[in-house]
């Protein structure tokens, strides 16, 4: 899990420069997250989803340490950690489209 905590800081660092919002953009009006996901480009929407892939794949090392240093089996943290394996998949393939997004457009 240690790889994925450093990771999900790395993405944080990057997501504060990626995240800056457009010149002008008065930031008293923004209300809540909604509305500051409104003002941000798509890198900025990728290092987000990908900071919640590294976090949910660190619990789901945990919950499979859970399940396989257990004593007996622990079905619970089993299901647990297969769930958040396909969070944190599925937030992997969140944000390689927000990448691919913007250079990968087709004109009608």
């Amino acid at each position: 899990p240690a790889q994925y905590l450093s990771r999900a800081g790395i993405q944080m660092a990057m997501a504060v420069r990626a995240c800056i919002p457009a010149n002008g953009v008065d930031m008293r009006n923004i209300k809540n997250a909604t509305d500051f996901m409104r003002l941000v480009e798509s890198p900025c929407v990728a290092d987000v989803e990908n900071i919640v892939s590294s976090l949910v794949w660190v619990a789901t090392y945990l919950s499979m340490v859970a399940s396989e240093c257990a004593r007996h089996a622990n079905l619970e943290a089993l299901c647990a950690g297969m769930i958040e394996a396909l969070v944190a998949a599925l937030a992997q393939t969140a944000a390689a489209g927000e990448v691919v997004q913007a250079p990968c457009q087709v004109p009608p």
